[in-house]
């Protein structure tokens, strides 16, 4: 995961050979409401993917900690960041309204054995408005 200049916004990695440990994939968007106006309350639903060793309890108990710190990190500071949405050749924009973690948790063990490292996932929730009244 890493930050783009722009201090709101990341940029998605795999997970792979020569890459971070770390991947985050949208996994869809969805409708929530719209008004009279056009103006419409969409959620946009992520999972990020976590490579972290796991060899103990003492190992395992770290990775759900830093797992729940992120989870905090985001319900805490996502909440009004801006966002845009490109529809044709419009682009609209709105404003992130609250996030949501859920499900931090293992995912896979990639290598069969938890000596090389565990897979960990959290899902992340972001609900958000688009104000346009061309919709």
């Amino acid at each position: 995961l890493r930050r783009d200049s722009n201090p709101h916004s990341f940029r998605k990695h795999r997970l792979g050979e020569n890459t971070l440990p770390y991947g985050l994939s949208p996994t869809g968007d969805t409708l929530l409401f719209e008004d009279v106006l056009g103006n419409q309350t969409r959620q946009h639903t992520f999972t990020l993917y976590a490579v972290y060793q796991s060899l103990n309890d003492y190992d395992r108990l770290a990775n759900s900690g830093i797992l729940l710190e992120l989870q905090m990190w985001l319900e805490r500071e996502g909440t009004g960041l801006s966002v845009s949405a490109e529809v044709g050749n419009e682009t609209f924009t709105g404003t992130v309204k609250k996030i949501v973690c859920s499900n931090g948790m293992v995912y896979a063990v990639p290598q069969e054995n938890m000596t090389d490292g565990v897979m960990y996932q959290l899902q992340i929730n972001a609900q958000y408005t688009i104000e346009s009244e061309e919709f």
